[in-house]
């Protein structure tokens, strides 16, 4: 008996949905539930990839609440801000379900939020410049628990800043299969090599970067013409920066000869906002701007956290990364 084509295609759609079925019943769900105190006036919340501009969903902001419900294979770091100024939240998107809220520091809900949370809480006991011995010890426990997962990757982004390019090179020899695809090991990688290329005793790298001016100019401009130039790599939205362009101003107007210059690169900010920053810290150095330059100051040094600051040698041969204001003083003989 032969079959109809009309009996063959509902079948064939049956087997289909069921497939797509047991698919979907297979793959971790998650629900996040947040709290703001933002208004709702034609406010939306949006879950990214974080570190990306990947937008995976969004969410209308209704009595100071927004809900996202998904599903997710493989868990993701993430980031859940509105369109407007509200800072967001960082945390791991995991199955299960997730609370936000403008209270509270952290994400609440599942394993990879809790170690997240541990890991926060440790680093902010710690100070960078004076146990960098405990930090790396962290680092290390956070990655042999995490070393097939983005957490393990958030870990390494994070001990980079302090512990430098060889020590996480040294970690990502053990790296599993699974974290090697995630976006945050990537950059962490691309990163790692970068820093090797501009490490100390390397001559600088040049960059085009914008005068506030609009004006393009290269870094050669200024590094490796007869003397000293640190480096000030920051933004007008980050405190601490604002914080060190003080004291690097004390050191600036203090020196009794010129026997050093410094550089202001504004990174990760608009240029309207730089300039504004500029006048409202009274900044007497040259300021540059990589706002919507091809290439930022951060992909050709190898860095993510700011303020960061390199100092370069007379001959542009780099002296220090990473350095705070005494390492400054010390470096140019101050």
């Amino acid at each position: 008996m032969k079959m109809k084509i009309n009996d063959i295609m509902k079948i064939a759609a049956t087997f289909l949905v069921a497939i797509i079925f047991v698919a979907c019943a297979d793959t971790p769900s998650y629900i996040i539930e947040g709290k703001t105190s933002i208004d709702d006036v034609a406010q939306m919340m949006y879950l990214k990839v974080y570190k990306s501009d990947e937008i995976l969903d969004s969410a209308v902001v209704e009595n100071h609440h927004f809900v996202f419900e998904g599903s997710v294979e493989v868990p993701k770091m993430v980031t859940v801000s509105s369109d407007v100024s509200h800072g967001g939240w960082l945390f791991m998107l995991e199955s299960g379900k997730i609370l936000l809220s403008d209270t509270v520091d952290y994400a609440i809900g599942g394993e990879l939020n809790a170690e997240l949370q541990s890991l926060f809480e440790g680093l902010d006991s710690l100070d960078e410049n004076k146990n960098k011995n405990e930090i790396k010890q962290m680092t290390i426990d956070y990655w042999n628990r995490h070393n097939d997962d983005v957490l393990g990757a958030y870990v390494t982004a994070v001990a980079i800043y302090s512990l430098g390019a060889q020590f996480i090179d040294s970690l990502y020899q053990t790296a599993g299969s699974d974290i090697k695809d995630d976006v945050l090991f990537k950059m962490v990688k691309k990163n790692i090599e970068r820093e090797k290329q501009t490490d100390v005793g390397q001559m600088f790298s040049d960059v085009t970067l914008l005068t506030v001016d609009g004006e393009e100019v290269e870094l050669s401009d200024y590094v490796g013409r007869g003397k000293y130039v640190i480096m000030d790599c920051w933004a007008s939205w980050c405190p601490p920066c604002r914080a060190l362009i003080a004291k690097l101003k004390e050191i600036y107007l203090s020196q009794q000869q010129k026997t050093f210059e410094i550089i202001g690169v504004a990174t990760r900010d608009k240029l309207k906002n730089t300039k504004d920053a500029i006048n409202e810290l009274q900044i007497p150095w040259i300021v540059l701007s990589d706002d919507g330059m091809p290439t930022s100051i951060r992909d050709v040094y190898g860095f993510e956290g700011i303020p960061f600051v390199i100092l370069f040698a007379p001959d542009g041969t780099i002296m220090g990364r990473n350095i705070d204001e005494t390492q400054i003083k010390q470096m140019i003989g101050m």
